[in-house]
């Protein structure tokens, strides 16, 4: 990545320029297309997280793919976590409410990012981030479309990689893939080191998360707790267990003094709400991970702000909109696969429970 400026008027505008080379055994074809997929993509999305792509221009001689996009000077997420060996509880809820939104939008027009990860958010000088990188990406839905297209085989970065995208026998929802991906960053921010190397049973760290992680009956919504269900085992990972803190320096702290409308337990029931959230975003069985709009549902995120920089174009009610209706689709092929499997269990072709069946758990679609 090179620097260039332009002077218009008396101002000098900075511009980033990519450079994009073939990869080894690439073919030209296959080159060309990659390239112009994704900038068309990258160029056609409008958010402010989202980084602006301008133009795309070749050198036909040596057939070097040059990206011009904005430039932001203060690097990547992954070099300030570096330097920091983990972030301030304040700035992970911050950081991850801005992405958040900005896949909620890129969701909410038919685009999965496919490779969320902290060297892929770049930060501007007020804490705004600005996801790049849309080369792995895909449009899982066009304007035209009804269905989402699934996709198959791992995409990414290993260490933000979904469990079921190892399944190659298997296609899978990439807009799941990009919520994983959000539980892993988060984790990532706050202790400054990888949750894992890979989402495999064969790896420790892994494993034990499997063992201990918080579980669910999604048949049951909790009695005492609001846009939860049911836990029937409770939570022993301690990187999650272990977060705590965040509302007192966020949302009920107003000009140095403390709000007199919260009360004294609003702390705990936000912790309790954020592990919640992490234990359901990073669910191995994506029929059950949380959606984008329950995300938004949640205790914890909406008791908090983001800082002005980090602002979106839209309301908060029209992120929830988005992310019901994006959200709309994959419980009706949650039903269509539910069905095919009745089917195969007719035909004796496949022996399964029925306790999952009519598990309701899109059952919080109604708007706040």
């Amino acid at each position: 990545v090179c620097i260039s400026s332009k002077t218009v008027g008396t101002t000098k505008i900075y511009f980033a320029i990519k450079q994009l080379k073939r990869k080894q055994g690439e073919s030209l074809h296959h080159f060309g297309n990659r390239v112009t997929s994704e900038f068309m993509i990258s160029s056609s999305l409008t958010h402010q997280a989202v980084i602006n792509v301008y133009d795309l221009m070749v050198d036909p001689v040596s057939m070097t793919y040059s990206e011009i996009m904005e430039f932001i000077p203060c690097g990547d997420l992954f070099s300030l976590i570096s330097t920091t060996n983990g972030l301030h509880i304040v700035e992970c809820d911050c950081f991850f409410k801005q992405i958040l939104n900005a896949i909620t939008y890129l969701h909410s027009v038919g685009v999965s990012h496919n490779d969320l990860k902290v060297e892929n958010l770049l930060l501007t000088r007020k804490g705004q981030l600005k996801i790049i990188d849309f080369g792995t990406s895909a449009v899982f839905r066009t304007a035209w479309e009804s269905d989402v297209q699934l996709s198959r085989g791992a995409c990414g970065s290993e260490r933000y990689v979904a469990p079921e995208q190892y399944n190659k026998e298997r296609e899978y929802d990439p807009r799941l893939g990009d919520v994983w991906s959000l539980g892993i960053i988060y984790l990532t921010m706050y202790y400054g080191k990888y949750a894992w190397e890979a989402a495999k049973m064969s790896d420790e760290t892994y494993a034990r998360f499997i063992d201990t992680r918080a579980v669910f009956d999604y048949s049951y919504k909790s009695p005492t707790k609001a846009h939860q269900f049911l836990c029937v085992k409770p939570g022993g990972y301690s990187p999650i267990e272990g977060i705590k803190g965040g509302i007192l320096n966020s949302w009920v702290q107003k000009g140095g003094e403390l709000d007199s409308n919260i009360r004294s337990n609003d702390e705990e029931y936000v912790n309790d709400s954020r592990k919640y959230v992490l234990y359901n975003i990073l669910n191995p069985d994506p029929t059950f991970r949380m959606r984008t709009y329950q995300i938004w549902q949640s205790e914890w995120i909406k008791n908090f702000h983001v800082c002005d920089a980090g602002r979106g174009y839209v309301s908060y009610d029209n992120y929830i909109e988005m992310a019901l209706r994006s959200a709309q689709d994959v419980e009706a092929r949650e039903r269509e696969y539910e069905s095919d499997r009745e089917k195969e269990k007719d035909k004796g072709k496949v022996e399964r429970k029925e306790s999952r069946k009519g598990h309701g758990f899109l059952g919080f679609g109604s708007k706040i």
